[in-house]
Formats: C-alpha cells, structure tokens, sequence
C-alpha cells in the first residue's frame, strides 16, 4: 500500500467505533484481472474511488472477475464496504486508477 498511519487501534466515540489505522493507495487496473487489494482479516472497511471521467472499473473477489461478472464502479463513484476479503479489478480496454482506502481494527 502507499501511506498508512497508524494510530493506536479502535476507541468508541458514543455509538460509533472508530478506528486509527489508515492505508491509502492508487491502483492502476487494465483489462486483465488486477489485484486492488489483498484479503485483510483486520480491514474494517474499504473505500474505493473510480478516478476516470469516463470508464467503469468492474470488480470482484478473485482474479476470474470479467467485465461481464463484476461489479461496476461507475466514473467519479466511491464504494465503502466493510470488507476484508480480496479484490480485484479490471476495465474493457486500456488501464483506469481506482483510489483506495482501508481502515483497520
């Protein structure tokens, strides 16, 4: 991953938990299967964000992701899951940055 800062794992705040440990990254998809993020058993969440103005960036949980099977990341879109599996991406033609953030327990 590209920054990460850490800072001392989760605290509630009233009703919500919130969590200190903070990764970002850029990951350039191309039309074959590109890993964006590697299964995560202290991933809380994952953010993404399609940074195209124009191509999908359709993801799914293994390297078998199409553009037919996946899940379609719509231009200038933001996806927060609470997911800590793996996950992968790919576009019809050419290559598309997707940001990507993770927060840990």
């Amino acid at each position: 991953m590209g920054i990460s800062q850490e800072g001392g794992g989760a605290i509630t705040k009233g009703n919500d938990t919130v969590y200190n440990i903070l990764t970002t990254d850029q990951v350039s998809c191309t039309d074959a299967a590109t890993v964006i993020v590697t299964a995560d058993g202290l991933r809380a969440k994952l953010n993404l964000f399609n940074t195209s103005t124009n191509v999908v960036i359709y993801v799914g949980p293994d390297d078998s992701v199409t553009t037919t099977s996946g899940f379609g990341l719509e231009p200038q879109r933001h996806i927060p899951w609470p997911y800590a599996g793996a996950l992968y991406g790919i576009v019809t033609t050419g290559s598309q940055t997707v940001s990507v953030a993770e927060i840990q327990t």
